[in-house]
């Protein structure tokens, strides 16, 4: 389940992570654990490629901003899944970051 604090509801569908603006939300799928930040937070894309945003989360690793999106906001920006992203030689990882103002 996702429990969207702003909204106060509550959904059994994990993809909807996002809620649009810089509140994290909780996020429980055996799945993609090894890729998930340590206390499962999601944010959304606008929130973690603005440096006025998320420099003032202390929860965001700078350096790995990426790990902070959902599986399928992931997928749709990079086109592949978290899994295979991480399998990636490091320099494409990160241009790929770049690309996507992730780095």
């Amino acid at each position: 389940k996702v429990f969207d604090d702003n909204a106060s509801t509550v959904s059994d569908s994990a993809s909807t992570a996002s809620t649009g603006c810089g509140t994290p939300v909780s996020v429980h799928s055996p799945a993609c654990e090894s890729a998930m930040p340590k206390d499962d937070r999601f944010y959304p894309l606008e929130v973690l490629t603005d440096p006025k945003m998320w420099r003032n989360d202390p929860n965001i690793n700078p350096e790995e901003r990426e790990k902070f999106l959902s599986a399928e906001i992931f997928q749709s920006v990079f086109g592949m899944a978290k899994e295979d992203f991480s399998k990636l030689p490091k320099w494409r990882q990160e241009l790929l970051k770049k690309n996507h103002l992730l780095f």
